[in-house]
Parts: C-alpha cells; sequence; structure tokens
C-alpha cells in the first residue's frame, strides 16, 4: 500500500491541524523585529561595558613585574640578613593597579611582613 492510500493522507488541512496541531505561524516580519531589536540591545550595552570601574588596585611593594605571563606585584616580604626578598607574588586583573603599603608602624620587628589590602600597610606576619 503506497503511502497515498493510508487514511492520514487523505485528511483534510483541518483535520490534520485537529488530530495533529497546526503548524507555526510566523507574523511577517517578526523575524526582522527580533533581529533590529537584538541589535539595538547590543548597541546600547556597548557604553555601559566600556565605563566598567577599574578593580581596586592591589597594595604591596607598588612594582609591577611581568611574571608567569602576568603583571604581578609582591604582596609578602622575608627578611634575609639587611635585605628583603619577596616571598609572594600577586598576579594583577587587566586594569588593576599596583601601590606601595604605608610602612610597618614604627617599633616593629619583623621577619615577615605581608601587604595588608584592607588597611592598605605592611603588618608584621612573623616576628624576628
Amino acid at each position: 500500500m503506497g503511502w497515498q492510500d493510508r487514511d492520514w493522507a487523505k485528511w483534510t488541512d483541518d483535520e490534520r491541524r485537529r488530530f495533529v496541531g497546526g503548524g507555526v505561524s510566523i507574523v511577517p516580519g517578526a523575524v526582522l523585529g527580533v533581529v533590529i531589536s537584538l541589535v539595538v540591545t547590543v548597541m546600547l550595552a556597548q557604553p555601559f561595558a566600556r565605563h566598567r570601574a577599574a578593580p581596586a588596585p592591589v597594595w604591596g611593594d607598588g612594582v609591577v613585574a611581568y611574571q608567569w605571563g602576568h603583571d604581578t606585584t609582591c604582596t609578602e616580604l622575608r627578611r634575609l640578613g639587611n635585605s628583603w626578598t619577596c616571598e609572594v607574588w600577586t598576579f594583577l586583573l587587566p586594569g588593576q593597579g599596583a601601590r606601595p603599603a604605608a610602612a610597618l608602624l614604627s617599633g616593629q620587628a619583623c621577619a615577615t611582613v605581608v601587604a595588608d589590602q584592607s588597611l592598605r600597610r605592611w603588618v608584621c606576619a612573623a616576628s624576628s
């Protein structure tokens, strides 16, 4: 039996709609309206994306060094004799700056100092 002889092939459009469901009808111009609204939305969002606030600076030694494929700054120092060496390098986000942290409070002798980001100053992590 060919497909033309089957019952469903003999249905009228109304019968087919009743049993199978109607097709999706698209209002003329609807696709164009969706495309235009998406383009307008993207265009309006662009100025806001460019004026995003820069990330807060990282407080430490204030020097930006390019290491391991990223801008970094030192945020922890350890005393070695009469000099200091960096123990912890912090990666900077794009657009993020490095600022020098304020000096230790007077009279503190430390073996290791850490740049406290909320106080924006060096604090003792280990006494000497």
